[in-house]
Parts: C-alpha cells; structure tokens; sequence
C-alpha cells in the first residue's frame, strides 16, 4: 500500500514537471515568434523609407508619401535633426482609427522640454505607427528623418498635395532655413567641429529666446 502511494506521487510528480516544462516551451516559442527588432534596438525598429524625392512637404516641416496602396506615408524632414542634433521624444501621437485634418497637430517633438508642435500634411484616418515610437523612449533625431512615422488612409489626397511642396522646392526652402540658424548658432559658438548645431544651442535657450525661434521657424505655435 505505502509502495503504491509513494509510486502514484512520483508519477504525479513526474507529470506535473512534465506539463510545466511543455507549458514553458509553448511561452517561450510564442514570445520568439511574437519578438519584434523594438526590443532588440528602437534604431532597428524605426521602419525606414527611401524615394525621398517623391515627398511632398509641409510648411510645419512635415512630409506627405503616397504608397503603392495609395496609403500615405507621413513623417518629418530633416529640420528636426538640424536644430536637435541629438535624441528626441515623439509625444502625443494619434490613436490608430482617429482622424486627422491637414494643418491639425500630429505629433510633438520633445527635446530637453523644449516642444515643437508639427502639423498634419494631408487627412484622413491613421492606420499604423510606426513601432519604434511605442516605446515612448528618446530616439536619433536623424534616424526619425529617414523614417516614416504614420501611415494615413487618405481622405482628399488629390486635393490637398497642391498645398504642399515637391522636393526639389523643399530642398531649396531648407537650404535657406538651416544656413539661418547655422549661421546664429556660429555667432553664439553652438558650432561643432563637423560644421552640426551643438545640441545645448536649443537646450540652453531662454524661455523668450525658444518662443522667438518658435515664432519664426514654426509660426503656428
């Protein structure tokens, strides 16, 4: 009898360590199969897209790209990574399923609490974000310009690209803007050795100073 007991309770046992250990293996399985490179490096997780030339730019420094499926690709230019040169924030993104209105805030960007505000360049309805944007952590600046940041089901595409600006118009803009504010942030000895904005030009502006270049870069503010 005590033979028998003992017998049914390492069987018990057995089965049980048995059961658990199956039981592991289908988590861990469904963890590496559910495994995104976010996890692994947000840089790797940023989607990035090329044919920058088919853009189309908005004044809040914002760009509009049609895909093959005729959704639309909808990120920032490099004027962001110009004046940041550092990491920055990605906040107050829409919800997948909210509707957006072109000129309407889309995102803010965050840099040592300094907040740009950017617009949207066309409407419609956001059907994806870009992953590495989940994280809410800081990310390159200059990797977020590569990147598309949410893609848009278009409502009036045809109309309202003839509110923005091709590349070719855009690059001339910017050319313009970034010699501006290389030129102050010379002045001020905010230059690098590379000829880049050192990132404590922004960081170490005064709250009227950050307002006067809000006012003049990005009027809508």
């Amino acid at each position: 009898m005590v033979f028998a007991l003992v017998f049914i309770t390492v069987v018990f046992f057995l089965l049980a360590d048995y059961f658990i250990k199956r039981e592991d293996k289908k988590t861990e399985k469904r963890l590496k199969e559910n495994k995104s490179p976010i996890f692994l490096s947000p840089e790797k997780a940023l989607l990035k897209l090329g044919d920058e030339e088919k853009r189309l730019y908005h004044t809040s420094h914002t760009w509009a790209m049609k895909s093959e499926n005729k959704d639309v690709y909808v990120g920032l230019d490099d004027f962001v990574s110009e004046i940041f040169s550092d990491t920055v924030k990605v906040e107050k993104l829409p919800f997948i399923g909210e509707f957006v209105s072109q000129g309407s805030e889309i995102w803010q960007i965050n840099y040592a609490g300094k907040l740009v505000k950017q617009l949207a360049p066309v409407s419609g309805e956001v059907i994806e974000i870009n992953p590495a944007l989940k994280m809410d952590i800081p990310l390159a600046s200059k990797d977020l310009e590569h990147s598309w940041m949410v893609k848009i089901k278009p409502k009036n595409y045809d109309n309202e690209r003839n509110n923005l600006i091709n590349h070719e118009q855009h690059k001339f803009i910017a050319k313009s803007i970034r010699d501006e504010v290389i030129m102050n942030a010379q002045e001020e000895h905010f230059l690098n050795d590379g000829g880049e904005i050192h990132s404590d030009f922004i960081k170490h502006m005064e709250v009227g100073e950050w307002n006067d270049f809000l006012k003049k870069y990005f009027p809508y503010h």
